[in-house]
């Protein structure tokens, strides 16, 4: 399972925009301001939007996040990505739109469609074309949007299969798609119900596709530049914790002395930490990462457990919040990596990985990272070291053309020898990679300009 493209339009500086990931490991380099954050809050975005109805918070935050990147000028923002699951490819699409008078955002299209694998190489173009699974349309005036599933519309069907026996109303139903809840999956969420008996082969057929989709967008972390802030304001560390009895993260208020977990959270946390701790100790020599857990409150059914982290040096134990910001970025990154490594099911996206990590242990992490990795790892990154380390496949190049059109693209005429560092810098400098546009900078202009800062 991995993601195989995403397709951009309209968000921040990308007008049309579409990247390819021949790897399960990719590594987006390029110059400010060309669009590598940007496909990791593309991510962000179809992620949340399409598993918006589990918490309300997550809908606003959805709606938040496409008011701020969409595209200065521009109306209407679309996402689309295609999905590598069990030898079929599935193109998974949403656009937003604002209202006329461009106070309110609305949903107009969501659309799922599919095509088996033929080639062995997963990002080679199909010859057969896409078929549409389902596709909702809709505008300002639609109380609901019309669905269609095989290209036929389902309207009435859906109202008889799903809402007439959840004793739902059509108003109910446009109120939660109205808190912008994608509608495909409202209609797997009242599916799933214990007295929906679907009948129709065809809405069979969709939930048991869309269930395969939204398990997967489950199994996708994001952790952009807001989620590593709340570390490096020594609030919260967020550890990835993804066993077979939990799947998410659970926030370590270190600062505090501790949380409370319950006493299925704390012994999974434990195992993740006791995970990280193996590697932590090769990273930071003559150090161990330690757990503390201790009884807090005795509950009839179960006990509520606090926890505290720990690195041991020399014998002694300092708490995490005394050690460096770098350190403390370490024990998070590490728990997601672990993820990464453990299940071929897993998809990381990371936004600036580089940061408060030394380039080099950088550069030999991710190294070995991607010779035994199970699942995939999207990363964005300015420090320019694991160039030399990783594969010409595992280095996408944000570039832009005369257009100023954000494009990404591979390093050509490449071998397994070629130092990719000297090459991306040499195209720099010498301008010679005809699909790299040069990072242009008036040397003698900021000379001058610098000059003046002292005089």
């Amino acid at each position: 399972m991995s993601i195989v493209s995403m397709k951009i339009k309209n968000l921040k500086s990308i007008k049309e925009a579409e990247i390819i990931f021949k790897n399960n490991l990719s590594g987006i380099y390029g110059p400010n301001g060309t669009g590598k954050t940007a496909v990791i809050e593309a991510l962000e975005i179809i992620r949340n939007y399409f598993i918006s109805y589990y918490k309300k918070e997550i809908s606003e935050k959805v709606k938040e996040k496409i008011l701020q990147c969409m595209r200065k000028g521009e109306n209407n923002l679309s996402i689309e990505v295609i999905f590598y699951i069990s030898g079929i490819l599935y193109k998974l699409a949403v656009e937003f739109n604002k209202s006329k008078e461009g106070n309110s955002l609305y949903v107009s299209k969501e659309e799922l469609s599919s095509v088996p694998l033929e080639s062995k190489t997963l990002y080679a173009k199909p010859k057969k074309v896409y078929r549409s699974i389902a596709r909702i349309e809709n505008d300002e005036k639609t109380i609901l949007p019309k669905i269609y599933l095989y290209e036929k519309e389902f309207d009435e069907m859906i109202e008889k299969e799903i809402l007439l026996k959840n004793d739902l109303s059509k108003k109910e139903l446009f109120l939660e798609y109205n808190n912008f809840c994608s509608y495909l999956s409202l209609v797997l969420k009242y599916s799933r119900y214990e007295k929906t008996e679907i009948v129709s082969e065809k809405l069979k057929d969709f939930i048991e596709i869309f269930q395969k989709i939204e398990d997967t967008l489950m199994k996708v972390v994001v952790i952009t530049l807001k989620e590593q802030a709340l570390y490096n304001l020594d609030i919260l560390i967020p550890l990835n914790v993804h066993t077979e009895n939990i799947h998410g993260v659970l926030m370590v208020n270190y600062k505090k002395g501790g949380n409370i977990y319950s006493e299925k959270e704390a012994s999974e946390l434990e195992k993740v930490v006791n995970q990280i701790g193996n590697i932590f100790s090769i990273i930071v020599p003559h150090s161990k990462l330690k757990i503390h857990k201790k009884i807090e409150n005795i509950g009839k059914d179960e006990n509520k457990i606090g926890i505290n982290i720990f690195v041991e040096k020399d014998g002694k134990e300092i708490p995490l919040e005394m050690e460096s910001t770098g350190i403390v970025k370490l024990v998070s990154i590490l728990s997601v990596m672990v993820y990464f490594v453990q299940d071929s099911e897993a998809i990381v996206a990371i936004d600036e990985l580089d940061i408060h990590i030394f380039e080099y242990l950088l550069a030999v992490l991710l190294e070995k990272l991607s010779l035994y990795a199970k699942g995939q790892l999207i990363f964005t990154a300015h420090n320019l070291l694991p160039m030399e380390k990783l594969s010409k496949n595992s280095i996408i190049v944000s570039t832009k053309d005369e257009n100023e059109s954000v494009i990404y693209t591979y390093m050509e005429n490449t071998s397994a020898t070629t130092n990719l560092r000297q090459k991306y810098i040499k195209s720099q400098v010498m301008w010679s990679e005809k699909n790299i546009s040069p990072l242009l900078l008036n040397n003698s202009a900021m000379d001058l300009y610098i000059k003046k800062l002292v005089i």
